[in-house]
């Protein structure tokens, strides 16, 4: 819980030396990461026409894996890849360059940069009222994020370069932290699989499992101090615990005639481990032999943990300097089709913090801003050349964009919802407003009037709510509850969908003119080690439909070929191991908070 003084909270770092062999794990997981692109024929006008069931086409499935290129189709998508980061954003010509400047990139002294001698009063301020972050505080982030990995991780174990002191981690520890939990399954830049000599491979084939000497040679575990391990189990012979109360009983536990000598330890023969280098116990799956590297595992048995907190602590040290908090949705993440809801993933979301503090101590949001998606597949096919196989690869890849897409949409609904009241299910028919019962002789219960009832109805307040008396105790037993009678009686609409602690808004949409009715999502999605920046482009009436059906009959006549073709722009995957992608995702998000965040009129 606490770390005074200690180089870090993580459960490994620094428990395995990637130079000391060990037992070998299993082999790295290949690399493949989803690239889907929307062919030409699938993008299909549905503005003349009638537009797809959607609602009832995706409530007939099944399974995740029954997404195909149909649904795809029906949502009018189109997805494109490898979108550079600077045309991301739908910038008028008159806005200022958002992205930082070449000249930010270097890390020179940022006291003697001529961009950042503006006073405070000539500086831009951004939409919650804080100074637009200038090339200072870039540059402090930077230092931590071009930092080698090695260099970076020797924070926490104490083990810097002879002559070195650790680096000194301020904005990126948390991430640094979590990179280096994920260098554990990830990393194979030290893998280095030891095979075993010829002779010990010889022996094993030709000895017997059976024969004394290969009971001899039976191979050990590694010598103590190459990795951590728990304490041996010690297990007592039978009845060690009555002879420890008293001696007489050794005679009824173990007689003298089973008793056997004491074998001593067979002599050191010539293929006997030597104390230099023991032989590693051979797990199946693995490779034979020893091991030098980061790794303790590969991809696939990575706890998901890892990879959300590594992100998020990525997104919270450049995000935090306008104002941008992260936090999980309070309320379960939803895409609204109709009547009809579908969960989605999001791991965290982008919230601007109220300028207000007491809004802001309540625990108050404004937004969504920006998505975070981390998703724990990692077989997106590529490994094999048969026909099965590339039809698996194809269906994961759909899957994959489908589960972006869903994740966008479920974040444009959220900041639809601007100046929008809640029309909760069920509000304003007739179930809701009358009595349940008719008024039937008997009551509701088979009775007029219940002792029970009477006695739960005097103490219980408005609404159901349990009432405490001032001399009651405090404790959750004290309280008195609404009986299950009195839940039934109450008359009301469904539970509310949205979060009460959220003023929703629409944060960094486009202005007015051309781009009216149009909003821009984004989102940095995370697979494996890698992050992209994802955005997704949208018009108010495509939303309209998926909630309300309709064919977009009030939109302009400029939006009326293009507001039911939503656009998916993707950057390229950066690796969160590589240090020039750390840079260029860091330059990205800083340039896309910067506009998002803009002062506008």
């Amino acid at each position: 819980m606490f770390a005074f003084g200690s180089g870090s909270t993580s459960l490994t770092a620094g428990k395995y030396d990637p130079t000391q062999e060990r037992n070998p794990p299993p082999l790295a997981t290949p690399l493949t990461l989803p690239n889907f692109v929307t062919p030409e024929e699938q993008v299909s006008s549905w503005q003349d026409g009638r537009p797809p069931a959607l609602s009832a086409l995706l409530a007939a499935l099944r399974k995740p894996s029954d997404i195909c290129l149909d649904h795809l189709a029906a949502f009018n998508v189109r997805f494109n890849a490898d979108t550079p980061f600077q045309n991301l954003l739908s910038q008028p010509s008159s806005d200022p360059a958002f992205f930082p400047d070449l000249s930010w990139l270097s890390l020179e002294d940022p006291k003697e940069d001529s961009t950042d001698a503006t006073t405070t009063a000539e500086k831009p301020t951004l939409s919650n009222g804080r100074q637009v972050p200038g090339v200072k505080e870039f540059r402090v982030r930077l230092e931590e994020v071009r930092r080698p990995n090695q260099e970076a991780f020797s924070a926490f174990t104490r083990a810097a370069a002879e002559g070195q002191k650790p680096p000194r981690l301020v904005h990126l520890r948390r991430f640094w932290e979590g990179l280096d939990n994920m260098a554990y399954y990830w990393d194979t830049s030290l893998d280095e699989y030891i095979p075993l000599s010829e002779s010990a491979t010889e022996e094993r084939h030709e000895t017997p499992p059976s024969s004394p000497a290969a009971k001899a040679n039976t191979p050990l575990p590694p010598a103590e101090g190459s990795e951590p391990r728990k304490k041996a189990r010690v297990v007592s012979p039978p009845g060690a615990g009555l002879s420890s109360i008293h001696p007489a009983f050794d005679h009824l536990m173990t007689p003298k005639s089973h008793l056997q000598p004491r074998r001593s330890p067979p002599p050191p023969g010539p293929h006997s481990p030597s104390t230099s280098r023991r032989r590693l116990v051979r797990r199946p799956g693995v490779p034979e032999g020893s091991y030098k590297g980061n790794r303790i595992g590969n991809g696939s048995g990575m706890p998901e943990q890892y990879r959300a907190e590594t992100v998020r602590a990525f997104l919270e040290a450049i995000c935090w300097a306008f104002g941008i908090t992260f936090a999980p949705p309070r309320r379960h993440a939803h895409l609204q089709v109709g009547k009809v809801r579908f969960p989605v993933r999001m791991t965290n979301i982008g919230w601007r913090t109220p300028q207000d503090r007491k809004r802001a101590r309540l625990g108050l949001f404004e937004g969504p801003v920006i998505g975070m998606q981390c998703r724990p597949e990692i077989d997106f096919g590529g490994g094999s050349s048969s026909s099965s196989s590339n039809v698996e690869a194809e269906q994961a890849q759909q899957l994959d964009a489908m589960r972006e897409f869903g994740g966008l949409l479920y974040l444009a609904q959220e900041r639809a919802k601007e100046g929008k009241v809640e029309k909760r299910a069920g509000s304003g028919k007739w179930w809701t407003r009358e009595p349940r019962w008719g008024g039937g002789t008997g009551g509701e219960v088979g009775e007029a009037s219940g002792a029970s009832d009477e006695k739960a109805e005097g103490g219980l307040g408005t609404g159901g709510r349990a009432v405490v008396g001032a001399g009651s105790s405090s404790s959750s037993s004290s309280r008195k509850r609404a009986s299950p009678v009195q839940t039934w009686k109450e008359v009301k609409a469904g539970m509310s969908m949205w979060d009460s602690k959220v003023r929703y808004e629409a944060i960094g949409k486009p202005g007015g003119g051309r781009e009216a009715g149009w909003d821009e999502v984004y989102m940095v999605s995370s697979v494996r080690h890698h992050v992209r920046i994802v955005k997704l482009r949208v018009h108010a009436a495509y939303l309209d439909w998926l909630l309300e059906g309709g064919g977009g009959g009030s939109i302009s006549s400029s939006d009326r070929s293009a507001w039911n073709a939503p656009q998916v722009e993707r950057t390229r995957w950066y690796d969160l191991f590589a240090v020039e992608d750390r840079v260029e995702a860091m330059t990205a998000l800083w340039g896309i908070m910067g506009y998002l965040m803009r002062g506008q009129d």
